[in-house]
């Protein structure tokens, strides 16, 4: 819910669920061309790297684009950010790491 509501302001933009088929696959189904993928740093780019090699082995038709994220959000992940839950000013401290959207619900769950 969180991703299709920031999504919003992008245009051509849709979030789906999909369950029980390979990402190209999908993709293939809906007619998509590409699969964007995103790396913060060289441990995503092995990953990711690897995925792209596996999804062109299933599905040759799919093209993996790679984005390189920010350098202000390179080291951001979701597990930092939920360690820096629960100390004191924590709010502020993980406002600056998150869309509004995820900070609001990040607030509701755990905070004022």
């Amino acid at each position: 819910s969180m991703l299709k509501k920031i999504s919003k302001k992008f245009h051509n933009t849709n979030v789906e669920v999909f369950e029980g088929k390979y990402l190209v696959d999908y993709a293939n189904q809906r007619n998509a061309q590409y699969v964007l993928r995103g790396m913060r740093n060289s441990n995503d780019f092995t990953y990711e790297n690897m995925m792209m090699n596996v999804n062109n082995d299933l599905n040759p038709d799919v093209e993996t684009i790679f984005l390189v994220y920010p350098k202000e959000f390179a080291e951001v992940s979701s597990n930092l950010v939920k360690g820096l839950i629960g100390p004191e000013r924590w709010e502020e401290a993980i406002k600056q790491y998150v869309p509004e959207t995820v900070y609001d619900k990040i607030l509701e769950k755990y905070g004022k």
